[in-house]
């Protein structure tokens, strides 16, 4: 009874076990180097990331102002955009100690992930274990995981759990009973995360949902359901819908927002088969030659063997993984979309962000194909070796494709970044040094050592993303017109102000010294709610930048000033009330879970 007990819990342990192992060997050649990628968004996040270190370090908290971070220069980002997740990272680097290890835990943690999501999906849709373990494995190696590996970008993070989104929605089209908590939790931890993310995995679960409308009975319950996992996300992720409500909502919607991209078809790494031209180093290295090879022989084991299948299900999950795989390509007329909703320049940006459910789709069905196909075979085992065998080999294929890339990146320079050198005065993706030459050993030394603030001193990146502004800003041309990535450099970042500044009790207080009481632009940023005091009384008389930057009249000798930001009174009870539920949310949770295993 023992040993059967022992090697049941061994065969569910071993596809985890040899999926940890995949994501340490592609890991391998960056851990034995001790090169860190610096990613064209690495930047961004690890300002994000140093600003919630600080705090948790210090124990002083300023939740929605940036006290630490982007320069001390009190912006707002974390607060509208993925707040929980930032302070899960700064966790991880206060942890970890250092940049270099903390992004090697960063990219274990979505490494993982996407392969258990990838797997607990094809299981429950029986697809073979070993399969399963394979697709899992050939799941991480897919554009979307890869671009969070190479360059930061957190559609990857999202594409991680796109496949438990895909788990939630085939309980939706069969009409499975499930634990709401779970998908509740699933979606906040997505809100808490990336919004774009969110927003995929709810368009997704709402198709499954018209779906099983039309093909299942028992509608009023499921109605009934959505409605309630609808109103547990909103307001258990209150803290990011009513932080962004609130900053856009009370400085007028006039905020800057993310890089405009004016014509997809222009931008090479918008969407996938962005040249009528077949190139297998434009098409295939954007959807990934995995990934194309994927959606073929997918295709064709579907029209092959569909006799043997659930047609219905399948079909729906096929033509899902089509639609969006279509969504995200040249093959919809996004510039004609993109003159009457402007707001997808910023919004969007990329439509090949609608690609990890395409991924994910064609991933299922190519397990769900080949485990029916090997079932059906006259000779079993022979096919089931050959199918193994190419599987594999895709998984070897792969993972080579992956060492080179981190071969590559470190031959490059000492820090890696796959779009051009952090060293470099200027380059194309906006990295600037600091000093007139470049410092590699240095720079070298704070991502590796334990001050991860030093890193700052050395480099920095010009991104205005969500900075208050002047004017409304609804087209390209009006983002372009401001130029906030200049002014934001020259008004914040090469301030000459010397200050000493200190966090306590939510206050940020600044003291510097002039010999004039000419009108100066302190480097740190005014939103509407933002209270500022100085020396002694409110500021009332000052001017702002089109990058928010604060324009003042100081008083010859010492100055003061101490901002402040006081949410609107229907957010803090909005606030209060998102607690409360969260508090009886967990403690539902945990009488379950009690109930389940105890009585």
């Amino acid at each position: 009874m023992i040993s059967r007990i022992t090697k049941r819990h061994l065969e569910n342990c071993l596809p985890y076990i040899v999926l940890i192992l995949m994501v340490i060997s592609i890991l391998f050649f960056q851990m034995t180097h001790h090169f860190f990628i610096n990613g064209i968004d690495s930047f961004f996040h690890m300002s994000v990331t140093y600003d919630t270190y600080r705090q948790l370090k210090a124990g002083n908290f300023s939740y929605f102002l940036s006290a630490f971070g982007f320069y001390h220069s009190l912006r707002i980002v974390n607060a509208v955009y993925g707040p929980l997740g930032g302070y899960f990272s700064g966790l991880l680097l206060l942890i970890t100690g250092s940049w270099f290890r903390w992004e090697i835990a960063m990219f274990f943690i979505i490494f993982m992930i996407s392969g258990v999501s990838m797997y607990q999906l094809c299981r429950y849709w029986h697809v073979t274990r070993i399969y399963s373990t394979l697709i899992g494995c050939l799941y991480i190696f897919t554009f979307p995981i890869m671009a969070f590996w190479m360059n930061s970008q957190y559609d990857g993070v999202g594409a991680a759990f796109m496949p438990w989104i895909l788990y939630f929605g085939s309980k939706i089209l069969n009409h499975n009973d499930f634990k709401n908590w779970k998908l509740v939790l699933l979606l906040v931890i997505l809100a808490e995360i990336h919004v774009f993310s969110l927003l995929l995995g709810l368009l997704v679960l709402g198709l499954c949902y018209i779906v099983s409308l039309i093909i299942n009975d028992h509608r009023s319950a499921l109605t009934w359901k959505a409605i309630k996992v609808l109103f547990m996300t909103t307001i258990l992720s209150f803290n990011v819908w009513g932080g962004i409500i609130e900053v856009i909502g009370s400085n007028h919607s006039k905020i800057i927002p993310t890089y405009s991209v004016p014509n997809f078809f222009q931008n090479m790494w918008s969407t996938v088969f962005y040249n009528h031209q077949f190139s297998i180093h434009q098409n295939l290295f954007l959807l990934g030659l995995s990934a194309t090879v994927l959606l073929l022989i997918t295709l064709f084991l579907y029209l092959l063997d569909m006799r043997y299948l659930n047609v219905q299900l399948n079909f729906i999950m096929i033509i899902l993984g089509i639609g969006f795989l279509v969504l995200s390509s040249r093959l919809i007329p996004w510039p004609l979309i993109q003159q009457h909703l402007p707001i997808l320049d910023t919004d969007l940006q990329f439509p090949k962000r609608f690609l990890p459910v395409a991924l994910s789709a064609f991933c299922l069905m190519l397990g769900v194909l080949l485990t029916k196909l090997q079932h059906h075979a006259h000779n079993q085992y022979f096919l089931t070796f050959i199918l193994f065998v190419i599987l594999g080999m895709f998984v070897i294929h792969a993972w080579q494709n992956t060492q080179y890339e981190a071969q590559f990146l470190y031959r490059q320079q000492t820090v890696a970044s796959y779009f051009g050198s952090a060293f470099h005065t200027a380059t194309a993706d906006g990295w600037l040094t600091k000093g007139k030459k470049p410092q590699p050993k240095k720079l070298k030394q704070s991502l590796r050592g334990g001050n991860p603030g030093r890193y700052f001193q050395l480099v920095t990146k010009t991104t205005p993303d969500y900075m208050p502004t002047t004017q409304r800003i609804k087209t390209d041309a009006q983002y372009h017109k401001i130029n906030a990535y200049n002014r934001y450099y020259k008004q914040v970042i090469l301030n000459k102000l010397s200050y000493h500044h200190h966090l306590a009790h939510h206050v940020m207080t600044i003291s510097f010294n002039r010999k004039s009481s000419r009108r100066i632009i302190v480097p740190f940023v005014k939103y509407a709610h933002t209270q500022v005091m100085m020396n002694g009384k409110l500021l009332s008389h000052y001017r702002l930048t089109q990058v928010g930057a604060i324009n003042v009249k100081p008083r010859t000798g010492h100055n003061v000033m101490k901002f402040k930001y006081i949410p609107s009174t229907s957010y803090r009870v909005m606030t209060w009330i998102s607690i409360v539920v969260w508090l009886m949310f967990l403690v539902n949770i945990g009488l379950e879970i009690v109930k389940k295993h105890l009585w």
